[in-house]
């Protein structure tokens, strides 16, 4: 499997130049002899993923200058394709993940530049642990858990109960009598309340 890197030059079309230093690549972790000179904009100064290896090797060199597109859209990248997607589609990406490797990055502030902890996290196949990251937070998530999740989520959301109360768990009583099963539903809720899937989950769902 490519570097993600290496995908996004593939599909952007682009031929990566070589530098001229020797060193271990800040973003792939890879040993180049053609690396640049470790040189960043503003907004990726502080991003401390840049600040192992010494060089930034001819495939992630280009990955600096579309920082703006990565972090402000969410993808999902294969070796036959780079699907950006907006909000509204990301649930139905999640739930048809391809049986082939892939990146998969998330974001809800379109403005972090989260993307650089997914340059070596590539999922090999949708069953096992899958991991994706929004903006600068990593998730390892099961698909057969987010479905379970996406399903009580979508009942309560038809119920008009608000995002904030199902991400804290802490049911208003005019939502707590609108529940077929209210004990049952609050007692789920204040178990997932404060886990990290559940949230995505909440933010994914309209």
């Amino acid at each position: 499997m490519e570097t993600l890197s290496e995908l996004i030059c593939k599909h952007k079309q682009i031929t990566p130049q070589n530098g001229e230093l020797k060193g271990v690549c800040c973003l792939c972790g890879k040993t180049t002899t053609k690396g640049y000179k470790k040189k960043f904009g503003a907004n990726m100064t502080k991003a401390v993923e840049i600040s192992q290896g010494t060089v930034i090797c001819p495939h992630c060199q280009p990955l600096i200058k579309l920082s703006n597109e990565l972090r402000r859209s969410m993808w999902l990248i294969t070796e036959s394709e780079f699907h950006k997607f907006k909000k509204q589609e990301a649930k139905e990406v999640i739930l048809n993940l391809p049986d082939k490797p892939f990146y998969l990055y998330l974001t809800n502030t379109w403005q972090q530049i989260g993307w650089l902890k997914m340059v070596n996290r590539v999922n090999y196949d949708k069953n096992s642990l899958i991991c994706c990251c929004l903006d600068y937070d990593t998730y390892f998530i099961e698909l057969e858990t987010i479905k379970e999740l996406f399903v009580l989520i979508e009942s309560l959301r038809e119920l008009k109960i608000p995002k904030t109360e199902l991400e804290n768990g802490k049911l208003s009583m005019h939502h707590y009598q609108k529940l077929e099963t209210p004990r049952e539903t609050a007692k789920q809720l204040k178990k997932y309340a404060g886990n990290p899937v559940w949230k995505l989950c909440v933010y994914l769902n309209e």
